[in-house]
């Protein structure tokens, strides 16, 4: 199913895009959070959810004004004006009786509030999490963080180590919508309006026929407010959940057959298909389009998807080319299956070839793709529209793989080298690495395609690989190794000698194979933030920033007298006052510093400070540091900082909005020096 898309102007003037997909009597999706028409069904949850929500209807959605494809200056956002987007769409289209339909957030008070003052055009209300006044929600207090937290950081993610991953892939795609979205002040106000909203006025004029559908474990509408609802109008019929209901997608099977049930329309099952045969081994493509979210804010949307169309048709072309079966979009990329591991490589190197000569010809468009590939026997079976879709280990770890490659990188599991070995392909031992959500670690090699020696040799009797690098030096030989300072399976520090400039110095270097891409554009921010400081008397200085392989480093000062967490073991209780003043002292003149740079350390803890042989402290590690104005790198909703020394109020989310954290009192101090 495509959906169509499609542009109107509000009353007072905003351009708001909305889609149709589906026939049938008209279903419309009331928009409560700022969404992405075009991205959600590139992301394969939200899409299977839209497709089922679409069976045997006109299904009717649109983004917000300030979000997605929607204008992206609306100017003041206030619940009145977010109620004139829907009354825009629904006049566009003519629409004289139609069902409304509301999943959570702002939905179900627009909902109501449209019902209330044209109760004539609504033939049935559905409404999942609605409630009718905001201050219902939570505490005053816990309201504000609320707020405060999703204005700075967007709303809160969480995934833990027992998470599916059918789960965990879900939450990222949607965070990745986020992300694109609509700007965190939007979200912001949105969440406020969540929050202050009153449409209990509107419910005397709501005789139509209802249905409220509500998770008993809602952690943002609590459960009795949609019990409330109910019982308050005399047409409505209650569905209680056995969940928390925060996530459709995850209860799609329910909420869409009980609103199919509710509308009375009668769709054809189809029968679940076998799983595919243990013998079919599948080598499985991924591809993803380096930094999508950072080129759309460069570039703007159109020239983003312009990208994104290049991309989608190279990879197609090279899968048409090769014998290749595309599987589905993964927002960012293409996911393909091969009968052959030596067929999916040589598809793999064509992709790469054609985006290098594609980016040659076209240099105002920033096209770089990383590529993963395993094989194995995923199991087979139908989706939403009908299409053979693959799931399984054999999957995960495909996807697992493409995260870890760089731009214009090819990563393969152990498994596709031996398949393609005697092929003439060259690969590049990229060592044992931990792959997020598989306990023990894969060995992953690179596909050397531009070397000219993946033209088959005379003698191809078996792939040749490139031995790993020694490392006793880095950069070319300009940083030669003294001493190791310290290992962690995060990173290594060493003492090296710097052989263009003559001294000595501490050099920082990450293990890649921990690594994804996210984690490298971080620790690149870290080192152009810290370099901002120049040589401050208390902040490690900073001298450089590359990589080695693969391995990205940051060279700075070597501070000889370690760390302050090693002085406070020592010590075996509380340092002297005196000692303890001079510390903070040092400390908070570093901090000052940081912060009339709009610079914010946000994970201040003793491993993270260090001591000359003066004993004078200097603040270090500025990995996750914010620097107010600048794209930020951590994942909406994610927790930056070290749990341990966190004030109550900054601590995960899922504890965070609790009325026991919000009570939880945190001290503050005031010092002078």
């Amino acid at each position: 199913m495509e959906q169509e898309l499609r542009f109107c102007t509000t009353s007072d003037g905003i351009s708001i895009a909305y889609a149709t997909l589906g026939e049938g009597p008209p279903l419309v999706y009331a928009t409560g959070w700022p969404g992405h028409l075009s991205l959600e069904m590139e992301t394969p949850h939200s899409r299977e959810l839209i497709e089922d929500l679409a069976q045997g209807v006109t299904l009717v959605r649109y983004d917000m004004r300030g979000s997605g494809l929607s204008q992206h200056d609306p100017g003041e956002l206030s619940f009145d004006r977010c109620l004139l987007d829907l009354e825009a769409v629904v006049d566009h289209l003519k629409l004289d009786s139609f069902a409304l339909l509301s999943l959570g957030f702002l939905a179900g008070p627009i909902s109501i509030a449209y019902a209330g003052k044209h109760p004539e055009r609504i033939s049935h209300l559905i409404m999942s999490s609605a409630y009718a006044r905001g201050v219902e929600l939570m505490t005053p207090e816990r309201s504000k963080v609320m707020v405060d937290y999703i204005s700075l950081y967007g709303f809160p993610m969480s995934v833990d180590d027992n998470s599916m991953p059918e789960n965990v892939k879900g939450i990222q795609d949607v965070a990745k919508i986020q992300r694109e979205a609509a700007p965190l002040e939007v979200q912001g106000e949105v969440a406020r309006m969540m929050t202050t909203v009153d449409v209990s006025g509107y419910l005397d004029k709501l005789a139509m026929p209802t249905q409220i559908m509500h998770g008993r474990d809602d952690t943002i509408v609590p459960f009795a407010l949609g019990r409330n609802l109910a019982a308050s109008l005399p047409e409505a019929k209650f569905v209680p959940f056995d969940d928390d209901g925060s996530a459709p997608w995850r209860k799609q099977e329910r909420i869409t057959s009980a609103i199919r049930r509710f509308l009375g329309i009668e769709v054809e099952s189809k029968p679940k298909p076998a799983p595919a045969p243990a013998a079919d081994v599948y080598t499985i493509l991924f591809t993803d389009i380096e930094s999508s979210t950072e080129l759309t804010q460069r570039l703007g949307d159109a020239k983003a998807q312009e990208v994104v169309h290049a991309h989608n048709q190279i990879v197609r072309d090279a899968l048409r080319a090769h014998s290749g079966d595309e599987i589905k979009h993964t927002s960012d990329g293409i996911m393909a299956s091969f009968s052959s591991s030596s067929g999916a490589i040589s598809c793999a190197i064509a992709i790469q070839q054609a985006v290098a000569a594609h980016v040659e010809k076209h240099p105002e468009m920033p096209l770089s793709i990383y590529i993963g590939l395993n094989a194995g026997e995923p199991v087979a079976e139908d989706g939403p529209d009908g299409r053979a879709d693959l799931f399984g280990t054999a999957v995960q770890l495909a996807s697992r793989i493409c995260d870890k490659a760089g731009p214009g990188e090819i990563l393969v599991s152990n498994v596709v080298r031996e398949l393609a070995a005697g092929k003439g392909f060259l690969f590049a031992d990229r060592g044992e690495t931990a792959l997020r959500g598989f306990e023990d670690p894969v060995r992953l090699y690179e596909v050397r395609w531009q070397e000219d020696a993946l033209a088959p040799s005379e003698d191809a009797t078996q792939t040749r690989i490139s031995p790993p690098p020694q490392t006793k030096s880095f950069a070319s030989g300009r940083y030669v190794v003294v001493k190791l300072l310290g290992q962690g399976a995060q990173k290594s520090v060493y003492l090296v000698d710097d052989t263009t400039l003559g001294r000595q110095s501490a050099l920082s270097i990450l293990n890649p194979a921990l690594l994804d891409r996210r984690d490298k554009e971080r620790i690149k921010q870290e080192a152009q933030t810290m370099a901002q400081f120049g040589s401050q008397p208390n902040i490690v200085t900073v001298y450089d920033y590359g990589e080695d392989d693969g391995a990205p480093f940051i060279v700075c000062e070597y501070v000889a007298g370690g760390e302050l967490r090693e002085e406070l073991d020592a010590a075996a209780g509380p340092l002297s006052l005196k000692r303890a003043l001079t510390v903070a002292i040092d400390i908070c003149r570093a901090l000052s510093f940081a912060h009339r740079r709009n610079i914010v350390h946000r994970d201040l803890k003793p491993a993270n400070v260090w001591l000359t042989e003066e004993r004078s402290a200097k603040l270090g590690d500025f990995g996750i540091a914010l620097s107010l104005g600048r794209t930020r790198l951590t994942m909406p909703g994610g927790v930056t900082g070290t749990a341990t020394y966190m004030a109550p109020r900054s601590r995960p989310p899922e504890a965070m909005w609790t009325p026991e954290a919000t009570s939880t009192p945190s001290e503050f101090f005031c010092m002078s020096w």
